[in-house]
């Protein structure tokens, strides 16, 4: 169980993580015309991409738990 926990604190922090770079993409908006659409959207994809892996990890996560009850 204390193997479940520790998956799921890691989980959050990097799930921190992934808010705190999209609040980092969100603060380049404005100035989007110094940083490149392309480079903006790039940014975009891989936090895209890492949602979706966390989202993975989490539904796995949680398979875990509702199959130790």
């Amino acid at each position: 169980m204390e193997e479940i926990i520790e998956k799921i604190e890691n989980q959050n922090k990097y799930f921190d993580s992934i808010y705190e770079r999209l609040g980092n993409i969100y603060n380049e908006i404005p100035s989007k015309t110094d940083l490149g659409i392309e480079t903006l959207e790039n940014k975009l994809n891989d936090l895209q991409d890492d949602v979706e892996n966390l989202k993975n990890k989490l539904d796995y996560i949680i398979s875990i738990l509702e199959n130790s009850e």
